[in-house]
């Protein structure tokens, strides 16, 4: 969950990053299927306080015998004004 801040009332489109990969230093996973808000094309609002939760989820695919561990990686979500 990300919080947003801008321009009061102001249209955005919520640009989300494509499949990627995070890793636990000697395995990896991908994640795909990211979506936000359940509407990855859609256009958003800031509220009246000039905030939007951005929710972001995705599919994590497994691999057999996927090692155990903590697994991190990072991705860039990026908010285009109209």
């Amino acid at each position: 969950v990300f919080l947003a801040t801008g321009e009061a009332g102001r249209n955005f489109r919520i640009n989300l990053p494509s499949p990627f990969d995070i890793s636990n230093g000697t395995a990896t996973m991908r994640v795909g299927q990211i979506r936000a808000n359940s509407n990855v094309a859609g256009l958003a609002t800031f509220d009246a306080a000039g905030e939007y939760l951005i929710r972001v989820g995705g599919r994590l695919q497994l691999g057999n015998n996927q090692a155990s561990g903590n697994y991190s990686g990072t991705f860039t979500v990026t908010i285009v004004y109209f």
